[in-house]
């Protein structure tokens, strides 16, 4: 193992080669990682298991193919490119290829590793390459829009140097562990995170959350744009650090190990460059610095603590309507079921089905809903299934007014003093 191949400096000459070359970095510690770990050569993570920190040995693995899936994200990043090459150049996707494909590439990587252990890593790499070079040679201007991002814009941001989504499934984020009481699990709440310094252009006292006023913006934000959140969760390697305290939330769960990056950015300095001595390291021990951890923390206690002076006083948050939230769990049920048998039911059946929501049918009346009816039929003589709806955006136009109407009925005023 050479770990000077991939610590050396980045130079680049603009953000986006940076991260480009920092992602296939991180990537390459990835995989030097498992292969230490398939070969024995260091022991498993020990995993951290609740908030006293409890210490939980792995059992020993030797499946290749398990440690790639666990640890790494290659495989989700080949099927990313290969699947926008192919939309780039007009091929139509067809979502039940995708496990064909990703089985093909996993099997490629496997055979690497079985028979040129030496260079396997290498040849993963190389591979990675070629599939990002025909998404970036085939990619036509008028495809790079995502009618995702632009379907969850509002509610996706920055306040400062911090980015954040408002979201719900707000017990997602504890899987099992003891939820921030007195949140709901049908409460929105707001996931943050900190992109690495090197990405952005900073005035001099801009080099923390605390010297950018970030969590004041923040606090400001939540008030003007998002009065609906109910707490502010945040899940990295960050929460293992005293900065976790220092900001005032609470640490709920740890995880030593993540296939996303939230784990792997701890051996990321904050030039922007990979830290030798760390990744050094954890290749040789098995032993990571930090684990991933969950902190959470209520919007009032966030307030409390961030809003600034000129802001406080009689403040209006929202707060979600228990029996409205169930009713309109049940709508939407019935509305999915309609795309879902829409080649088998009659026009007629749509209506009745849709007859029986109160609050659907309310929204059709408005000026926003008006024509919903008359384009699901349409989809439906074009014999559209539920998921080309959704994969081609075909209700993008509806999906942001209803969820802006829904929202505007779903909570009900909460006065606090902050």
């Amino acid at each position: 193992m050479n770990i000077e191949n991939f610590i050396k400096p980045i130079e680049s000459k603009s953000v986006e080669e940076h991260e480009s070359i920092l992602d296939d970095k991180i990537s390459e510690i990835r995989l030097q990682y498992i292969d230490l770990l398939s070969s024995g050569k260091i022991p498993p993570l020990e995993q951290k298991v609740n908030t006293e920190v409890e210490i939980k040995k792995e059992s020993p693995v030797d499946s290749f193919e398990f440690l790639l899936g666990k640890y790494t994200s290659i495989l989700r990043d080949l099927m990313g490119y290969y699947v926008a090459h192919k939309k780039n150049e007009g091929a139509e996707w067809v979502p039940y290829m995708y496990d064909s494909v990703e089985a093909q590439f996993k099997n490629k990587i496997i055979e690497f590793h079985e028979k040129d252990k030496d260079h396997w890593i290498e040849k993963t790499m190389q591979l990675l390459g070629e599939e990002r070079k025909k998404a970036e040679s085939s990619k036509k201007e008028e495809i790079v829009q995502s009618s995702d991002l632009e379907d969850n814009s509002k509610y996706h941001g920055m306040a400062g140097l911090i980015t954040f989504d408002v979201d719900g499934h707000y017990k997602y984020w504890f899987n099992g562990s003891q939820m921030l009481s007195p949140v709901e699990d049908s409460d929105t709440c707001m996931s943050i995170h900190l992109d690495p310094l090197f990405k952005k252009t900073l005035n001099s006292a801009d080099t923390n959350i605390f010297s950018s006023n970030s969590l004041q913006k923040l606090a400001v934000k939540i008030v003007d744009d998002f009065p609906e959140t109910k707490a502010i969760l945040a899940h990295s390697w960050l929460m293992d650090t005293p900065i976790a305290e220092r900001i005032g939330f609470k640490i709920y769960k740890r995880e030593n190990y993540s296939e996303q990056g939230s784990f792997w950015s701890q051996f990321i300095n904050s030039n922007g460059q990979i830290d030798k001595e760390r990744v050094k390291k954890f290749l040789e021990t098995g032993k990571a610095p930090y684990s991933v951890a969950l902190g959470a923390m209520t919007t009032e206690d966030f307030l409390r603590k961030y809003l600034p002076p000129e802001r406080r006083g009689k403040i209006i948050l929202k707060e979600v309507n228990l029996d409205f939230d169930e009713k309109i769990k049940k709508e939407a049920e019935i509305i999915e079921s309609i795309f879902i048998d829409l080649n088998k039911i009659t026009e007629e059946e749509i209506e009745k089905r849709i007859s029986k929501c109160e609050i659907y049918s309310k929204f059709l009346k408005t000026e926003q809903g008006s024509g919903l009816i008359e384009l699901i039929k349409q989809l439906k003589e074009k014999g559209e299934s539920a998921e080309n709806i959704r994969e081609k955006g075909l209700l993008k136009k509806y999906q942001e007014s209803s969820r802006e109407y829904i929202k505007g009925l779903m909570y009900t005023n909460k006065e606090v003093i902050i």
